[in-house]
């Protein structure tokens, strides 16, 4: 147990320097990478180019990286909120509706297309989900907790 605390403690100090050294991260991440205070997320995240080396830039990166996703999904997933209603109150395309150009029948299609990707990608890693890193913001909570 005092080898992996070790390990801990040197991963703890390489990560909370305000430019984390490339060559020693991948020194120590060779050996492994302990799933302990949300470090091996963290050692991902640097080693695939999600956040930078610049500690002090993580969360700008972070805020701007989270707008992205929201933009994309605005763009990409049709919200069924949005729909239009007729001027007598109507509204125009119904849930149950089973026109091919409905935009429930899309939003319905986008689900069952999401929910596959994340029952596909759930037990490969835990972190990784729909839309690949983007979602690591939001899962990194709950894996901490796990």
């Amino acid at each position: 147990m005092d080898r992996f605390n070790t390990r801990v403690a040197e991963f703890k100090d390489l990560l909370s320097a305000d430019v984390i050294d490339r060559a020693k991260l991948h020194k120590l991440c060779f050996e492994g990478c302990p799933d302990t205070d949300g470090i091996r997320a963290t050692c991902w995240k640097l080693l695939l180019g999600y956040i930078p080396w610049d500690t002090r830039q993580w969360n700008t990166e972070l805020a701007k990286k989270r707008e992205t996703y929201q933009q994309l999904m605005t763009e990409v997933i049709f919200n069924p909120h949005d729909t239009e209603e007729a001027s007598g109150g109507e509204i125009v395309d119904h849930p149950l509706s089973l026109d091919s150009d409905s935009g429930w029948g899309r939003f319905f299609e986008d689900n069952t297309t999401l929910l596959q990707i994340d029952h596909d990608t759930r037990p490969v890693l835990v972190q990784v989900s729909l839309a690949g890193s983007i979602v690591w913001l939001l899962r990194d909570r709950e894996c901490d907790e796990l």
